[in-house]
């Protein structure tokens, strides 16, 4: 792996944009930057997975559950 890859790589976890990890990289245009490092952005399955398990992590479906359990809606 490339230094320029390992950073692409730490902007795209760290949640950068295209527009940030293009001028970062001293990329042209984003289509450059997303010609070379698309498949390292999470896909919409990718982020709305870690959502649900984030939610269910913390507990914070406990009041969407209740209201369910009881009928109550707001």
């Amino acid at each position: 792996m490339t230094c320029a890859i390992n950073y692409a790589s730490l902007l795209i976890n760290a949640g950068e944009s295209v527009k940030a990890v293009q001028n970062r990289l001293g990329h042209a245009s984003a289509v450059e930057t997303l010609d070379c490092y698309e498949h390292l952005w999470p896909d919409s399955e990718d982020r709305t997975r870690k959502a649900v398990e984030k939610a269910f992590a913390t507990g914070s479906l406990a009041p969407i559950e209740d209201d369910l359990r009881t009928g109550f809606t707001a």
